[in-house]
């Protein structure tokens, strides 16, 4: 029987190892653990190698026959302002957006209330709430509470992303966003051709070339007016590239407006190619998301809220991704060893991922090591949350659809959650 070989020199696609003598981690060379069969009395399987540079390891949890989807956050939130409380009866305007006309256009519902107290009124408020003639309140799980500091939070179910960008007060109330102040937000990758933006940064290069091969009729991807700048937020479709898409025609006319990027990067295939490489984000860097590192700091963070509500009367947990993320415990491995991944973590692990876009499981080191120990795939075609906010209502991900970096969707989205964590060689 063929014994694993240990290194000091880990690369991707090495296992991850934990040495059930000495209660640490050891990385196996993923040659030797494809010839050798893991001995389960000695070792535990933590997981893969994804990426290091000097005596820093990134490594992904690994030791699972599928990785679960979550949601970033249950829930989303506001802060409520404009009341009066003097006693006397006053009204307050909700405009929120709901189901039952699709989401469409806000809905108005007029709260009366008398209270000389924060505490009265955030109880006049959750009886409302409960009050069945209005049953979206209920559908919603809205609840109100004081935060100790004279405010009022409102906050409800969130499964539409218009509950945050629509929902609003008027006439004696006003609404304010006000969802996890410690966690800030950034949108800035910066591109290999110069430019920098937040979404539209490719993910996986082989999902990507994949899915823009295809004649796309969008103008976010295929354009319809002359690109003058070749910093692109989004990448283009190769027929719109090469000035051939069946999209862009008038009266039988071929309309091209991508010369100065086939002047760039050259004509035909190959030059759409290398520009699609210049899509790529810039990594390493200290700029923008990409210099994000305190994924750990931050999903500890995350996975320490809580909420209450009239549905869920004891302490729930808000954001369950980071929380799967920061429980997972092995042998040897307490719980908060592992996190949710960074914008940078998330692009070593797609970086080289081929399956299934471009090959099947035994194309890259990662997936291939997986496959032998029949544990889960890292599919390209999936899409992982990193724990890195966006804006108000959304995080940043990689799109397993377009191969992106992308936000749309909302926190209430349920994406494939990767517990990453870093290991520092002695």
């Amino acid at each position: 029987m063929n014994d694993i070989i240990i290194t000091q020199k880990p690369m991707r696609g090495d296992a991850v190892l934990g040495d059930l003598n000495t209660k640490r981690i050891v990385f196996a060379t993923h040659e030797s653990m494809m010839k050798a069969t893991l001995d389960t009395q000695k070792y535990e399987y933590i997981g893969y190698v994804v990426h290091r540079k000097g005596r820093k390891v990134i490594y992904a949890f690994g030791n699972l026959s599928s990785y679960p989807s979550n949601k970033w956050s249950e829930r989303y939130s506001f802060k409520l302002t404009g009341y009066t409380l003097d006693g006397t009866e006053r009204t307050g305007v909700l405009s929120i957006r709901e189901a039952s006309n699709s989401w469409a256009s806000n809905v108005n519902y007029t709260v009366t209330y008398q209270a000389e107290t924060v505490a009265e009124l955030v109880t006049q408020l959750n009886a409302f709430f409960l009050d069945t003639t209005n049953p979206v309140f209920q559908t919603q799980d809205w609840y109100a509470e004081a935060d100790g500091d004279g405010n009022i939070t409102l906050h409800f179910a969130y499964t539409d992303y218009r509950q945050a960008s629509s929902n609003a007060g008027s006439d004696g109330f006003a609404l304010t966003a006000n969802f996890l102040p410690g966690a800030a937000a950034l949108a800035s990758i910066r591109r290999k051709h110069g430019g920098a933006g937040g979404e539209g940064v490719l993910s996986s290069w082989w999902r990507a070339i994949a899915y823009f091969r295809q004649d796309l009729s969008s103008s976010t991807y295929n354009p319809t007016s002359n690109v003058t700048s070749i910093k692109t937020g989004y990448p283009v479709c190769l027929p719109g590239y090469l000035g051939k898409s069946t999209y862009r025609k008038d009266d039988e006319t071929q309309l091209d407006y991508c010369a100065l990027l086939r002047q760039t990067y050259g004509e035909g295939e190959a030059g759409w190619l290398k520009y699609m490489e210049s899509m790529m984000p810039v990594c390493p860097t200290d700029y923008g998301n990409m210099g994000q590192r305190d994924g750990h700091e931050r999903t500890q963070y995350l996975a320490a809220q809580r909420y209450v509500s009239h549905k869920k009367t004891t302490p729930t947990v808000l954001c369950p991704a980071a929380y799967y993320c920061a429980e997972i415990e092995t042998a040897i491995l307490p719980k908060g060893t592992f996190h949710l991944p960074t914008v940078e973590e998330m692009h070593y692990l797609l970086e080289d991922v081929r399956y299934p876009a471009s090959g099947g499981k035994d194309s890259d080191p990662i997936n291939e090591l997986q496959q032998h120990l029949n544990k889960s795939a890292v599919s390209n075609g999936s899409s992982f949350w990193s724990c890195l906010r966006y804006n108000t209502s959304s995080a940043l991900y990689a799109n397993g659809g377009y191969g992106l970096f992308y936000y749309y969707g909302g926190f209430y989205s349920s994406f494939v959650s990767v517990p990453f964590s870093l290991y520092e060689l002695p």
